[in-house]
């Protein structure tokens, strides 16, 4: 075992008992959120429209909030999208998930703070692996790297200080350190804007890496692993990546693409996880090894 994997092992492990503690405790952990979100939100402009300083539970939030849909937040979101803080959220806001939806406008706008990232999408990442190294203990996934290709973001045209894009580039582009040694490309070629130059650009600089894990939507990847098995002229990816053992997914329904999976990397030791991490925020992810359902994040901002 190297000592990056021994190191991490140690690190999934602690994070895997505060899991625990939120996992045995549902209905206590989403208090303790509810009462969180509440107290930092009381004094922006939703908070002082909705009276959030009066709010002391869930029947006070349910009489004083009406039931919103993404056309009845725009307003907000547009506000702060052009610059206006303190609107929606306390901190500042200079990220915006571009995301298509069941709205009337062909793209939403979700604004994305610091909280949003450390407290759901980056924990959750590290909840979804130190879950897997409770469940595979004996796992060889942190002797290599995982590969991810995100999508691009650029600067807001309403506002160049605010910049906009797929969730997965803003999660990239604020990754912790700690993250270069355990994913790869390099962020700078994660980040390529032209979509094709990316996968060539990706195949080509992974392929001396030992690849042990991949995570994203399944149509991106299966895209991906052809152009590398074109390249190199390999039957499966296990010819390149024999250590490869791990694929976390999301984003659509993965049934209608395991078999071409299985083709791709038809090696005995792969597992696959699935993760419900939305531009709104990591709400869930599987937490048993083969199971069809998923584990509600219930403290996850």
């Amino acid at each position: 075992m190297s000592i990056k994997s021994f190191a991490a092992k140690i690190f999934a492990k602690n994070i895997h008992q505060k899991t625990q503690a939120w996992t045995n405790n549902p209905a206590e952990t989403q208090q303790k959120v509810f009462r969180e979100l509440i107290h930092q939100a009381q004094n922006t402009v939703f908070g002082k429209e909705y009276n959030f300083s009066q709010i002391k539970n869930y029947q006070d939030f349910k009489s004083a909030v009406p039931i919103s849909e993404y056309d009845d937040l725009k307003k907000y979101f547009e506000r702060t999208l052009h610059g206006e803080q303190n609107v929606i959220w306390h901190e500042k806001i200079n990220w915006f998930a571009k995301s298509s939806g069941t709205t009337s406008d062909s793209s939403k706008y979700i604004p994305v703070s610091k909280t949003t990232l450390d407290t759901g999408h980056y924990k959750g990442a590290f909840d979804v692996m130190s879950q897997f190294c409770f469940n595979k203990p004996n796992t060889n996934v942190f002797n290599g790297k995982t590969l991810v290709v995100s999508g691009s973001q650029k600067r807001a045209e309403q506002n160049p200080k605010v910049r906009v894009g797929d969730v997965s580039s803003i999660l990239v582009y604020n990754q912790p350190s700690l993250a270069d040694f355990l994913r790869t490309p390099s962020k700078s070629i994660s980040l390529i804007e032209d979509f094709e130059e990316k996968l060539s650009v990706v195949s080509k600089s992974t392929l001396s890496e030992n690849v042990t894990g991949i995570a994203g939507v399944p149509t991106w990847n299966i895209v991906l692993l052809q152009k590398i098995l074109a390249e190199t002229g390999k039957q499966h990816i296990g010819e390149i990546w024999p250590e490869m053992e791990l694929y976390i997914h999301g984003g659509v329904n993965f049934e209608p693409h395991r078999a071409m999976f299985n083709q791709l990397i038809p090696l005995e030791q792969m597992e696959y996880l699935q993760v419900y991490n939305a531009s709104e925020g990591f709400f869930a992810f599987q937490d048993r090894l083969g199971a069809d359902d998923m584990l509600l994040a219930t403290n996850h901002g």
